[in-house]
């Protein structure tokens, strides 16, 4: 018989989440729930001056934990739930619960100020017998709960769960024109992150290669600031689909394009990893944890850091931070001029590219990011979760 986990988000459901509903490991299955809270703020995500708005609140109120606390009188798992799987934030009932960090500073918001003075309210927390595991997204995630924490009382619940998503099988259209293409995507779940995930970057580094060849085509999906969609009408072949489009047209855009761009100041391993399952090689920026998606030179090529500083001492910035956005206003000529020179590398070896496809898609097959690989290990982590009787 299946035991039940209750997958719970601290304000909608991400979409990286659907493949672990879709597919979960043996003997489990995961169900969500959305309240008006939630469907309020999928509506306010997909505004462009959401990350502004983000900005303005977190830097006001921890807001991650408020909702926290909130959810401990308002929310409550389905019957006959075994565990609650709770997203990026602590769970104050009194239950077994295991929590999976995208990043150490998630569970009280996106402010380091926050955090510091908050952390010690995790540290409890995570050391509760409540709390059964602390799962990590990557080793970045990882290193960074120990050297930010106190992890004296509970550093054997420490995880890493490695990312997966679905393997595809397809095959790829023919082509109207020889041409080499790029791909950007800016994000589904949240507007305005076009130049958070390196869209000013991807523009002038595009216009300079296309001033060498002009068999070069590029493709954004991604709401755009309107001095980019200016500067952009009327280049020749440049591509533009604004707005959140359905996922058979996502997967012509990654059947029908060379190369997958993301030379963002955050890692984003979902995008990566379905670029990758679709074979395309991954030109991405080398911060945080995108050096353990991307393997420099054999499924795809990474990019020096950029400008801004990688963290607050040992907390890395990942969100919506006025001070980091403010300084994504204008591109990164560093990163700019390594972007052309990786991409030009990739342009001119159409073998080279093919490898690194191949290779990028057996890594989601059946490699490091295969989904039987991911449930091998979260298997074993939830049998230990839920055999445990809940303590105080």
């Amino acid at each position: 018989m299946e035991k039940q986990i209750y997958l719970e988000p601290i304000w909608k459901i991400h979409v990286a989440y659907k493949e672990l509903i879709a597919s979960p490991p043996q003997g489990y299955r995961f169900v969500g729930a959305e309240g008006v809270v939630d469907k309020v703020s999928l509506a306010v995500s997909r505004r462009q001056l959401a990350p502004w708005l983000m900005a303005q609140a977190y830097s006001l109120a921890p807001m991650t934990l408020l909702k926290a606390y909130l959810d401990r009188f308002i929310r409550r798992p389905p019957e006959g739930t075994a565990l609650t799987f709770a997203c990026n934030h602590l769970v104050f009932r009194r239950e077994p619960w295991v929590i999976e960090l995208g990043s150490v500073s998630d569970p009280i918001g996106f402010s380091p100020h926050h955090f510091w003075r908050y952390k010690s309210v995790l540290e409890r927390a995570f050391a509760s017998g409540w709390c059964k595991k602390v799962l990590c997204w990557s080793e970045f995630t990882k290193r960074t709960v120990l050297a930010s924490l106190d992890c004296s009382q509970f550093r054997p619940k420490l995880e890493v769960v490695p990312r997966a998503v679905r393997p595809r099988s397809f095959t790829r259209p023919p082509r109207d024109r020889e041409s080499v293409r790029f791909l950007f995507l800016g994000s589904a779940n949240m507007a305005g992150e076009f130049a958070a995930r390196g869209g000013l970057e991807v523009v002038e580094a595009f216009l300079a290669l296309r001033q060498r060849s002009e068999s070069l085509e590029l493709t954004i999906r991604s709401d755009l600031p309107p001095d980019v969609r200016r500067r952009l009408r009327g280049c020749p072949d440049v591509r533009v689909i604004e707005g959140v489009i359905p996922s058979e047209e996502l997967e012509r855009l990654f059947l029908t394009h060379d190369i997958f761009l993301f030379p963002g100041y955050y890692s984003a391993w979902l995008v990566i990893l379905e670029a990758m399952s679709y074979g395309l090689p991954v030109i991405a920026t080398d911060v945080h944890s995108t050096s353990e998606y991307v393997n420099d030179g054999r499924t795809g090529l990474l990019l020096r850091a950029g400008r801004l500083p990688d963290g607050h001492g040992e907390l890395p910035v990942t969100g919506f931070i006025d001070t980091q956005r403010k300084g994504l206003r204008t591109p990164d000529h560093q990163v700019v001029a390594d972007l052309v020179e990786k991409a030009g590398l990739l342009i001119e070896n159409e073998e080279l590219r093919q490898r690194m496809g191949r290779q990028a898609r057996y890594e989601v097959q059946r490699g490091r990011f295969s989904i039987e690989r991911r449930n091998s290990v979260l298997k074993r982590i939830l049998d230990e979760a839920t055999q445990e009787a809940p303590e105080g």
